[in-house]
């Protein structure tokens, strides 16, 4: 049976989740009701003009970019239960804790993991009942679209513009440590004696050894637990074929705050992820868009400590997962990081050798700026409007070019990050409106199932990320 399931997000990190199935979890819980949620996968209404012909059939023909869509709508059916009364009205309250609020409704239905956003209408029952409240979440929208809940992040940094004479190199020797016993600590990454960065996760080049294998099936799956086993490649964990694979490692604690998680998932095999990649559940924890190979990097908000954490490295349910470089940074260590090119390191190792002295290729120098390249991509069914914050310092501004177009800021960018949403078409720095300092206001925009390449046109030495979603209507 797939396990779909449903959030709503809303005010400082609050979210209630509404469970389908036929089980009901511990305590009270939300659950799906049979009506299921409509207006999900369906079209919003339409908003076309069309001109009918005054001689001939039918109406002249509508340009794509004049077919639109109305605010989309949509409605949860769901039952509050509990095992007394007070359980129902305590998931009744957690719904009615959005009102007046703006919200996020996702849904992750097997490989599928989308949101929205808008304003909720909950309506309950009239039918009193000890156990049971009957009801409805309406949720508007006036963006019409479903983003995919895990977006598509990059980079771009500039090279330095340097004029005349040998180069040498700029960055100081990074050195590693353990902070405790390796592979069972912390790690620090420091240049020229002082700490850049730590790596908070305690295995951050997993090995098997140090990772429990579990299945969270365990009591009605004769099979036994899953595997883990040490590959070239990284930590390979293998489900017995039945169940939900998990690699754990406890002993975190962790104070709230923002956090990036890093890691590479070099091999994957099977048809369907068990629920989340990996992670604290719930805490920091992406759900996979997709079952493919490649670079996980997740933003997360703690609200409050964590405490007793355990870290889980997740596996498909008929196949397996090989993770390495695996890493959790505060939000500040991360920016730290990236601004020397380094995205993992642990207490043994860093990926960046770097030494005073020449650096080669030999440069000369240049006269002309440089840039740097990054490809967005859309897999969805409408475009996809990327959000780009440029990090400083840019002294001299920052231009963006793409396909023949042109995204220019004018402005110094420093400490403040400046952010460049496309689908409002506005330049902002610390919630203030900047856009009168745009000279070229060609925001990118992805069509569906396509592509942008980027390219940053400005000498600094700050970096740009930006943040693309695949996006359906």
């Amino acid at each position: 049976m797939i396990d779909a399931h449903a959030f709503l997000y809303f005010g400082d990190g609050q979210s209630v989740k509404f469970h389908s199935g036929r089980y009901k979890p511990d305590g009270g819980a939300l659950m799906i009701g049979k009506e299921g949620i409509e207006g999900w996968w369906s079209a919003p209404n339409l908003k076309v003009d069309v001109t009918e012909r005054a001689s001939g059939n039918g109406g002249h023909d509508v340009a794509a970019d004049r077919i639109l869509y109305a605010t989309r709508t949509v409605t949860v059916h769901f039952d509050a239960i509990g095992d007394v009364h007070s359980e129902v009205l305590d998931a009744v309250t957690k719904v009615s804790q959005a009102n007046g609020l703006p919200v996020r409704f996702r849904v992750v239905d097997d490989q599928s993991d989308t949101f929205v956003s808008g304003y909720v209408h909950p309506q309950f029952g009239a039918t009193w009942n000890a156990r049971h409240q009957t009801g409805t979440l309406t949720i508007i929208c006036p963006r019409p679209e479903r983003l995919a809940w895990s977006p598509l992040q990059t980079q771009l940094f500039p090279v330095s513009v340097m004029q005349g004479g040998l180069r040498y190199s700029t960055v100081h020797r990074l050195v590693s440590a353990w902070l405790g016993t390796a592979n069972a600590s912390a790690s620090t990454l420091s240049q020229d004696g002082k700490v850049v960065a730590t790596n908070l996760i305690l295995s951050p080049l997993p090995r098997a050894m140090d990772y429990t294998a579990k299945d969270s099936n365990i009591l009605n799956n004769p099979g036994g637990p899953a595997t883990v086993s040490d590959q070239p490649n990284g930590m390979k964990l293998t489900s017995n074929g039945s169940g939900n694979p998990s690699a754990q490692k406890p002993g975190y604690t962790l104070p709230a705050g923002s956090y990036h998680l890093h890691a590479e998932l070099s091999e994957v095999s099977g048809t369907q992820w068990s629920d989340i990649m990996l992670g604290f559940y719930p805490d920091i924890a992406p759900y996979p868009s997709a079952l493919s190979q490649g670079i996980v990097d997740y933003d997360a908000t703690l609200t409050s400590d964590i405490r007793t954490g355990v870290f889980e490295l997740k596996g498909p349910k008929d196949g397996y997962a090989v993770w390495r470089h695996v890493g959790l940074y505060t939000a500040p260590d991360w920016q730290a990081m990236r601004a020397l090119g380094v995205d993992w390191f642990s207490g043994d190792s860093y990926p960046v050798p770097t030494g005073k002295g020449l650096s080669y290729p030999l440069n000369y120098g240049t006269g002309g700026s440089a840039s740097n390249v990054a490809l967005l991509l859309n897999q969805g069914s409408s475009k996809a409007f990327p959000v780009l914050t440029v990090t400083g310092p840019f002294p001299n501004g920052v231009q963006i070019q793409w396909d023949g177009n042109a995204l220019q800021y004018d402005g110094a960018i420093g400490a403040v990050p400046l952010i460049l949403d496309s689908r409002s078409q506005t330049a902002s720095m610390g919630g203030v409106d900047v856009s009168r300092n745009l000279s070229r206001r060609d925001f990118p925009v992805v069509p569906a199932n396509g592509s942008v390449s980027l390219r940053l046109m400005s000498a600094g030495t700050g970096w740009v990320t930006a943040v693309c979603r695949d996006t359906y209507i």
